[in-house]
């Protein structure tokens, strides 16, 4: 069948003629051509006896099979050689580097029993030489000397030839196009998980043909196994594959399942996820600040779930922790703040009372000198009283008031307690006085 708009091809050679007559019927773009082609049959020989040569029971038109090729080199004479693996290309330089293996082992093994140089009847037996392990013993004759006989030094390894052996090693790399980190050799050189995924991504570019080759081999597999599968199972059984569900009506379509896909390198692979896992933890061991959370959550780890729940309660309770203390904080910031307010108001009243002093101190310090200016005054005019009373005083009279002022005394002192009289010179001395001053 042609499909004369979109240029379609379908194989109908096993379908039944009139339910293609009746697709035909409803869709006129579809042509019907007649033409040969080519065919797949099945044929058991067993002992070169013929037991079955027919279609294949499968119910396809097609190999039952998909090949995987590594090489092809069509300039080969031979098929078998013009399909190749990889191994194939390693055959030689394996051998080469166990023929420099084998030449290693005999060099050593050589180090220990070189050979015996001797002169002719210098040893008792001859056999004694080739003896070899812990404590031999090499008799000589008494006529012979020690320099009769003589080990053969061996030749010292030239350390080229280790270099060489090095080389051979490589050389298996590098016909195979591989590394070291793609045969799961860790390689301890301090580097980056960024710089190791460079190298395997570096090592599988000579293997890019492989894996084209084998994505095609998976993509007509997958189609082979479509089309037996349309071919040979019943409805019912594909029910039971889909746990009791009936298949879509489409699956039942020859053209169903002709689509291409396109295999490449996922974001969400095991190895891309511990990948960038690495590339994580180094940023944080150079100082990066990567939260804990972010490294949870690209581990690849089981029960990862339960510690990112750990994790979360943890955090939740650290939260509530410093929430409280930031409540904390806050109430004694406020409790700070509503005392240094109050002892910024008593400071303000306090100033407000020192200032209404000044005036009320101003104005006693006017009172408290009008007083005393009064009692300077009032001094003054009792000075003057007594220097007025004073002259209208006769001096005789006054020594009597005097006489009978210190009678008094001592009578006053005899009744209450004798004490020591005044002596004369004192008395005399404060009469003296009295009357000088007065």
């Amino acid at each position: 069948m042609y499909d004369t708009v979109t240029g379609e091809t379908l194989d109908v050679s096993r379908d039944d003629k009139k339910d293609l007559d009746s697709f035909l019927a409803q869709n006129p773009t579809i042509k019907l051509i007649q033409k040969s082609v080519p065919t797949v049959r099945l044929a058991i020989r067993i002992q070169d006896k013929v037991f079955y040569d027919g279609e294949n029971p499968l119910g396809i038109d097609q190999y039952p099979f998909i090949p995987v090729i590594g090489f092809y080199n069509k300039s080969m004479p031979y098929m078998y050689q013009r399909i190749s693996g990889v191994c194939r290309s390693l055959r030689d330089p394996q051998m080469l580097f166990n023929r420099r293996v084998i030449l290693s082992a005999d060099l050593l093994e050589s180090q220990v029993n070189s050979g015996w140089i001797f002169k002719e009847n210098a040893p008792v037996d001859v056999k004694h030489l080739f003896l070899t392990g812990q404590g031999r013993i090499i008799p000589i004759k008494d006529e012979a000397q020690l320099a009769d006989i003589q080990p053969i030094v061996p030749p010292q390894i030239p350390p080229s030839f280790f270099a060489l052996q090095e080389v051979f090693d490589k050389e298996l790399y590098n016909c195979s196009g591989l590394s070291e980190e793609n045969l799961g050799k860790i390689v301890e050189d301090n580097s980056s998980g960024y710089l190791s995924a460079l190298r395997q991504g570096a090592g599988l570019t000579a293997q890019q043909p492989i894996f084209d080759r084998l994505d095609l081999s998976q993509n007509m597999l997958g189609e082979r196994i479509m089309q037996i599968v349309q071919a040979n199972y019943t409805p019912g059984k594909i029910q039971r594959i889909l746990e009791g569900q009936q298949p879509a009506p489409i699956f039942y379509n020859k053209a169903f399942g002709k689509y291409h896909c396109m295999v490449q390198e996922g974001f969400n692979t095991e190895s891309q996820r511990q990948m960038e896992f690495a590339q994580l933890l180094k940023l944080k061991e150079i100082g990066v600040n990567i939260p804990d959370s972010v490294l949870i959550e690209k581990a690849t780890i089981q029960k990862k779930n339960d510690l990112v729940k750990a994790l979360d309660a943890q955090q939740q309770l650290q939260q509530q922790i410093q929430q409280q203390q930031m409540q904390l904080q806050m109430q004694e910031l406020r409790a700070r703040a509503e005392l240094s307010h109050a002892r910024s108001e008593a400071d303000r009243g306090l100033a407000y009372e020192r200032i209404s002093r000044v005036e009320e101190n101003h104005a006693l310090a006017q009172k408290q000198l009008a007083e005393s200016n009064k009692e300077d005054e009032l001094a003054l005019l009792n000075k003057v009283k007594i220097l007025k009373e004073l002259e209208s005083i006769d001096l005789a009279h006054l020594k009597e008031l005097i006489g009978l002022s210190n009678q008094l005394k001592v009578a006053e002192q005899a009744t209450v307690k004798p004490k020591e009289p005044l002596k004369q010179s004192e008395a005399e001395i404060a009469e003296g006085q009295l009357v000088h001053g007065i």
